[in-house]
């Protein structure tokens, strides 16, 4: 049944006409790719480098997935770019798996602004490919949102559904702001999403943060809006422990100074939004990559805590230095605002595909 609404949602993504009409400046992205940030093009050659010299061997990967049966894991997509018109191979359980059908209507509507290197790779719509076995397999890069750090086989790829929410949302962000000013945000972390993570809860690190926020509620605001992905044992377990709450907007979440952002199944998906929030970000120490954590500096951008006892010190920490605390959110707002829109987004993928076209 999840298979068929699956594939029904796709259906609907592929045939709905206004799908994905995310904004771009022309004249913006020609002056992104123009003047690239030096951290992307570091970014760009520090995740090429291992496949200087090396043969792109596409369909040999796609063979050793099959030999050791793990393409169905690896979700993959095949893409092969000529004169701009694009063609794809699907290995998806699912043919018309959403990801895939957002990412090929983000193809299509790019190429309307940048002209596409001719070039062959591969695209996995899974949130990250962690099984060390699957990684011996690739013998040709993998663009993937996510991997765990020392993972040199899969290449970083924009998260590329952000780009259709960040009209709306940027622009709902920077209304708020103006009715809302530093001194008027709460004094305390705030955190709401679900329970996705690790399925053993002594584990898992969102829950983590709800049993912290009980403990010290003066200093975080923290529950879960929805239960999902747990056994019916676990579900019972958090109804009877923890007080769900409903789901707060991003527009409600930077009333706060601190924004809490944690992993889920891989990375925090929040962190994205938040940075440019004019909060401070308070992100879990962590193993997953994104395309712009390069970028990104801790005690610079965000703040970076690895156990409970951390990230109780850095909250205290954040309210006794005030000015501090206010010039790290302008820090990670500035930095989203130049490097984080539709068009620099836009530029990355542009020079990442062209820098791989040239191997």
């Amino acid at each position: 049944m999840q298979k068929l609404k699956q594939n029904l949602k796709g259906f609907y993504l592929a045939v709905k006409k206004d799908n994905f009409n995310f904004q771009i400046s022309k004249k913006i992205l020609n002056e992104k790719i123009k003047n690239f940030s030096p951290w992307m093009e570091r970014q760009i050659n520090s995740e090429l480098k291992n496949f200087q010299n090396k043969k792109n061997e596409i369909d040999q990967t796609i063979q050793n997935l099959k030999d050791q049966n793990f393409l169905k894991e690896a979700e993959l997509i095949k893409v092969k770019i000529k004169n701009n018109r694009i063609k794809y191979q699907n290995f998806l359980n699912l043919k018309f798996h959403p990801r895939f059908v957002r990412f090929h209507n983000f193809m299509q509507r790019s190429k309307k602004f940048i002209k596409f290197p001719d070039i062959e790779f591969l695209y996995s719509i899974s949130d990250s490919l962690d099984n060390p076995k699957l990684i011996e397999c690739l013998e040709s890069p993998i663009f993937c949102i996510s991997k765990k750090q020392n993972n040199n086989k899969v290449i970083l790829f924009p998260h590329i559904e952000w780009m259709e929410k960040n009209d709306l949302l940027l622009d709902n962000l920077s209304k708020a702001a103006v009715h809302l000013n530093w001194d008027q945000k709460a004094s305390q972390a705030f955190w709401r999403g679900t329970t996705t993570g690790f399925l053993d809860l002594e584990k898992n690190e969102r829950l983590k943060i709800v049993k912290l926020a009980q403990h010290y509620p003066h200093l975080i605001d923290a529950s879960f809006s929805n239960i999902s992905q747990l056994s019916e044992g676990n579900k019972k377990y958090l109804i009877e422990n923890f007080e769900l709450k409903e789901k707060a907007s991003p527009i409600d979440q930077i009333k706060y100074k601190y924004l809490l952002s944690v992993d889920g199944n891989a990375f925090s998906g929040s962190f994205f939004w938040q940075l440019f929030s004019n909060s401070v970000v308070l992100k879990n120490s962590s193993d997953y990559l994104e395309w712009y954590y390069s970028g990104v500096k801790s005690d610079k951008h965000y703040l970076e805590f690895d156990s409970d006892k951390d990230l109780i010190s850095k909250i205290h920490w954040l309210k006794d230095n005030d000015k501090k605390a206010k010039k790290i959110s302008e820090n990670a707002n500035k930095f989203a605002n130049e490097n984080l829109t539709n068009e620099a987004t836009l530029s990355y993928i542009f020079k990442l595909l062209t820098k791989l076209s040239e191997i």
